[in-house]
């Protein structure tokens, strides 16, 4: 893990069981806990898929629970889940909504809430501008799919479309380097991009 998040500027890290999905960023020097996944990937467009409607809905299937929390794995979610492949313009848009709710999460937790409250806060009805955000990154997720937007946060509309995508890139369907960088022909399996810290 070390290793993997040496060369970045800072690392994705998603906790591993939880009321909901909430991917953060974290400075490269900070040493997690054994309760967090470590992603070795540092742009806000991966930022932006891990924190979309369709990854949270991809996790909540795919995840385990432990105690009515959800559980976040490496093998079953990070490593099952089909990314899409956004052109550049949606993977600016992607992340331009990434980078907005960054800044409304910060703008609600202010210094005095956790994003537990923010998000608990969230859920009954406050918080707008960051739902408001929220909205706009599901829909540049979606349409990096190739979805329209309404499908983004519909479980019975997602899942099904991840599991196709998922069996077409795994029989080869599909051509699919969601971390072109790191190797063209590369899938999430061959890359350990996720860690947990134990």
């Amino acid at each position: 893990m070390r290793d993997a998040v040496a060369a970045l500027e800072r690392y994705l890290a998603v906790g591993a069981t939880g009321k909901r999905t909430l991917s953060i960023w974290c400075e490269r020097q900070w040493c997690p806990s054994n309760l967090v996944y470590v992603i070795a990937l540092d742009d806000d467009t991966a930022f932006g898929v891990l924190t979309s409607s369709v990854h949270r809905l991809w996790a909540a299937r795919r995840g385990s629970t432990l105690e009515g929390r959800l559980r976040y794995t490496n093998t079953t979610v990070f490593d099952t889940f089909p990314w899409p492949s956004p052109d550049d313009e949606q993977r600016e848009h992607i992340a331009a909504a990434a980078r907005s709710v960054v800044a409304e999460r910060t703008r609600a937790c202010d210094g005095r809430r956790g994003l537990t409250d923010v998000y608990n806060l969230l859920d009954d009805g406050g918080f707008r501008d960051l739902a408001a955000t929220h909205r706009e990154l599901d829909a540049a997720v979606a349409a990096a799919y190739g979805w329209p937007a309404h499908v983004a946060d519909d479980p019975y509309e997602v899942v099904p479309r991840l599991m196709e995508l998922n069996a077409d890139i795994a029989a080869g369907r599909r051509t699919y380097a969601p971390f072109g960088n790191r190797g063209q022909a590369a899938t999430a399996r061959e890359l350990p991009l996720a860690y947990r810290s134990d």
